[in-house]
């Protein structure tokens, strides 16, 4: 028996998007700011608009159009206080991929075009960062897909091929960076006039530069899906599949995944109107937001809502893997102002504070004695603390 940390989901409405409805865009959030834009619009025309959201005074502005060529299905990656985002198209052939390469400043909130990158030109592979690197590949170009996966170095503007990715190649897939390793899922390899959805999902070693397959698969084959980094893994929501034989089909469930124990659960479902080729980000706080895409009926949608996670504990919390399982576990939590390591007889082995607050506490196990312990969490806003049984040796 122990305590589960992972609640419901809770869904509240924030002030729709005031420009057009659209799917397959750009968003993503730096010192609470959300900042999006691109996406193929309602109407059916391409969009290089640029918009920003404050999420603290919960404010819409609209910012001058970005310099690059309308598009959508962009990659990026953040590395600092710059965004770089690459590809994108505009158009369903080869010689419609944008391939440029750019980099936005989110202190002077100027453009400026990059060096073309060394490889061909495609769009919707997977784009994210690690340790002031970036690293792009996979996509598709109209014809064919791509394994091919590249790392990005600023300091030089230059590019570095890595080795191929180690599934089939793929594009409209989950793409992140996790704490330690990159993280790829899912997706659609459209070669031979065929659409074969996916399920598999990969581990990227930052150290070794390796690809390992996870021992776990995604409930469902699919591709075009919300989804965005956690510590150790990541959360994924909807998407859509399609078969010869049941037609197409909108996925509506929200998925974890935790990569350290490779282990993926169901935790929930998306509101009905967001439904594939959408945006969720996670803010610094630990909450996550949802942004357009399209929904069952194929319309494309404003709606904009903030996703809490966790809230059943009563306070934000998440603890991965819980129980532990093996030598390390990760913990963040919004509200926790102290947390210590207590024993099943009450002695406390190990205790602190988050400082500064909401970032994440990295926990060892590996010289405890054999027993079962317990988290103690002390929060702001509570006078009693919380307790989680979370390891038995």
């Amino acid at each position: 028996m122990y305590f589960p940390v992972y609640g419901q989901l809770h869904f509240s409405d924030l002030p729709f998007f005031p420009g057009t409805a659209r799917d397959d865009a750009v968003a993503v959030v730096h010192n609470h700011t959300l900042y999006c834009g691109f996406g193929l619009v309602q109407g059916f025309f391409y969009e290089n608009d640029w918009w920003q959201f404050d999420l603290t005074t919960q404010e819409w502005t609209s910012l001058p159009d970005a310099p690059l060529s309308p598009q959508q299905y962009l990659r990026f990656f953040v590395i600092g206080d710059n965004l770089y985002l690459y590809g994108g198209t505009n158009g369903s052939r080869p010689e419609n991929a944008t391939h440029e390469f750019w980099r936005f400043s989110f202190n002077t909130q100027k453009w400026k075009p990059l060096q073309v990158p060394p490889f061909e030109p495609r769009w919707a592979g997977v784009g994210f960062s690690q340790d002031n690197y970036g690293y792009l590949g996979l996509g598709f170009n109209g014809d064919q897909n791509f394994k091919d996966f590249w790392q990005y170095q600023p300091q030089k503007d230059s590019w570095l091929r890595l080795p191929d990715f180690g599934g089939k190649p793929r594009g409209k897939c989950l793409g992140v960076a996790s704490l330690k390793e990159g993280l790829v899922a899912g997706g659609l390899n459209e070669e031979s006039n065929t659409l074969d959805f996916l399920k598999d999902i990969w581990h990227f070693n930052f150290k070794t530069k390796t690809w390992e397959q996870s021992a776990a698969e995604l409930k469902q084959e699919g591709a075009y899906f919300y989804s965005t980094a956690l510590a150790n893994g990541f959360l994924l929501g909807g998407g859509y599949y399609a078969d010869s034989s049941t037609g197409p089909e909108f996925l509506k469930k929200m998925q974890y995944y935790s990569g350290l124990n490779q282990k993926i659960e169901v935790i929930g479902t998306l509101p009905q109107n967001f439904g594939r080729g959408g945006s969720l980000v996670q803010a610094d706080g630990g909450d996550f937001y949802l942004l357009w895409g399209l929904d069952s009926d194929l319309q494309r949608v404003d709606a904009f809502m903030q996703l809490k996670w966790m809230q059943d504990l009563p306070q934000e919390i998440s603890f991965f893997p819980n129980p532990v399982r093996g030598g390390r576990a990760y913990l963040q939590s919004k509200p926790v102002r102290q947390w210590a390591l207590v024993s099943a007889q009450g002695q406390v082995i190990h205790k602190g504070h988050f400082k500064p607050p909401n970032s994440f506490q990295v926990f060892h196990w590996q010289n405890l004695a054999h027993g079962v312990y317990y988290l103690r969490l002390s929060f702001w806003n509570q006078s009693r603390p919380k307790t989680i049984r979370v390891l038995k040796l």
